[in-house]
């Protein structure tokens, strides 16, 4: 019974040490509605401040994946939608990508650049 608990406890030590491995210092882009609400072609998409930075964050970031957090609801989706055809046009590769719902703001897209361990 007690081998049962030692196990269990080194299972636990190992998880605890291999996920404060994988903390790693995150940057938060934030593109508000604000922002985005202006009349959108390449010019003023590659000026917004928090795109701008994203993309230098990510051409310096080996193996790296760009992860938009967005609003849940409708009006989320299809923003997160227009900005990743919006990327794709403008030469990053949708594989590089990943949307996912749970902006912690209804009026903000979060950008996080995270590396890939491969």
């Amino acid at each position: 019974m007690s081998k049962l608990y030692h196990n269990r406890f080194i299972l636990f030590a190992l998880v605890l040490c291999s996920s404060s491995l994988v903390i790693a210092e995150v940057n938060t882009h934030i593109l508000t509605s604000e922002q985005w609400n202006i009349p959108r072609e390449a010019s003023s998409i590659i000026e917004m401040p928090a795109l701008r930075a994203a993309m230098q964050e990510f051409q310096t970031t080996k193996n790296a994946t760009m992860l938009v957090k967005y609003p849940g609801g409708d009006v989320g989706t299809l923003w997160a939608h227009e900005l990743r055809s919006w990327l794709i046009s403008l030469g990053l590769s949708e594989k590089y990508i990943e949307l996912v719902p749970g902006s912690s703001n209804p009026n903000q897209l979060e950008i996080v650049i995270v590396k890939q361990s491969y």
